[in-house]
């Protein structure tokens, strides 16, 4: 209300003022003509003298010569251009004069009129220095500016509660939004951690207990009402998901982070991706060393499973597991080595026959024996 009563004080005194665009500039020429009006009327005289009026004007002497020279052009027609344009200077000439005659003959001294000028000149120049700005024009544009601001002012209240309507809407479609999805998820995960259960099992985790627990974050500004209390939004709902594990018999789940080994969060996303599979975004998986803790049979059976996602996603395994190396598509060496000083790292991508060296190593060591090489291509041959 405060800011309504002064715009419409600025609104009452610039439309007093009855601004124009170029006035300004208007009158500051006519008050340099009226304040010059002697020397203008003077200097205007003598001009048209020069030129127009006396006995030794100029136009009397560019007549003269233009009849000197219509004479010499009739015997030489070399001199009709020039003729011509001394023709064409005369009029110009004339035209000067007479314009310098004409001018003279209408000024005038109006001090009234004068006195009127500074005073518009003085009342614009206050304006601007109180509006803070560089022109007439600029007074304008605030003077629209403000016509805007009042007509908004004079609407807020109407706008608050146009606005609060939508809100109360928002929060509505929000309650039933984030209360639909809560219970869809819960759905989902009971299905999925019955599904992670069996799958930790069969990747050798088989004392593991995995669980999905549901938090909110309760808040007095919350947006959603989740069974009587206030809850706050996040960007994927009202629900804070926490994946928990317990791997060992006898310790309670805890969040997965906190007790499982780098060797056991592999496992666990092997299956948590595997069951994503069909839905997952992420196009390249790496898994480091995910064999670390298995062997035998549970070691075939996290090749298999990294063998059906790679039907999905591009699998990248480093592995020391034969059973596990033996289910990739394209095997890589890796040699770190030491030249002139300095460690170097080596990739080599092995043909069928370096894949079969590589594996049987795995299973026998560095002495490979006519054995381990008949392991491998058996393993290898149960791939394929």
């Amino acid at each position: 209300r405060e800011k309504q009563d002064l715009y419409k004080f600025q609104i009452d005194e610039l439309d007093k003022a009855s601004l124009s665009s170029g006035e300004y500039n208007d009158l500051e020429q006519e008050r340099k003509i009226l304040e010059s009006s002697e020397l203008l009327f003077e200097k205007a005289r003598s001009v048209a003298d020069n030129l127009y009026n006396s006995d030794e004007s100029v136009l009397k002497n560019v007549a003269a010569a233009s009849a000197n020279l219509k004479q010499i052009a009739a015997i030489d027609g070399s001199f009709n251009m020039l003729l011509k344009n001394l023709e064409a200077a005369r009029v110009t000439i004339e035209e000067i004069g007479l314009e310098c005659e004409q001018y003279r003959a209408k000024l005038e001294f109006d001090p009234g009129r004068l006195e009127d000028i500074h005073n518009r000149l003085a009342e614009l120049e206050w304006l601007i220095k109180k509006y803070h700005v560089n022109s007439v024009d600029d007074l304008i544009q605030q003077f629209g500016e403000l016509k805007r601001q009042i007509v908004n002012l004079e609407n807020f209240q109407r706008d608050i509660e146009e606005l609060n309507s939508i809100i109360d809407q928002d929060k509505n479609e929000l309650q039933l939004i984030a209360v639909y999805l809560s219970d869809q998820r819960k759905k989902a995960a009971s299905v999925f951690q019955t599904e992670m259960n069996a799958a930790l099992y069969s990747v050798g985790l088989q004392n593991s207990r995995f669980e999905i627990n549901f938090n909110y974050q309760e808040s007095e500004k919350g947006e959603v009402e989740i069974s009587g209390k206030k809850c706050l939004l996040n960007e994927t709902g009202v629900d804070l998901v926490e994946f928990r594990v317990g791997l060992n018999i006898g310790e309670p789940v805890k969040p997965l982070h906190k007790v499982a080994s780098g060797g056991e969060v592999s496992r666990i996303m092997l299956c948590i991706k595997s069951l994503l599979a069909d839905s997952d975004k992420i196009d390249t998986l790496v898994f480091d060393e995910i064999d670390s803790g298995i062997s035998g049979k549970f070691a075939q059976i996290v090749g298999k499973r990294m063998r059906q996602m790679s039907q999905k996603h591009q699998l990248i395994v480093i592995t020391h597991l034969p059973q596990i190396a033996a289910q990739g598509t394209r095997h890589y060496s890796v040699n770190k080595f030491e030249t002139n000083g300095r460690t170097c790292v080596e990739v080599i991508e092995l043909n069928e026959e370096q894949r079969i060296e590589d594996i049987a190593k795995l299973l026998g060591g560095e002495n490979i024996t006519p054995g381990s090489m008949a392991n491998a291509r058996e393993l290898l041959g149960e791939i394929n």
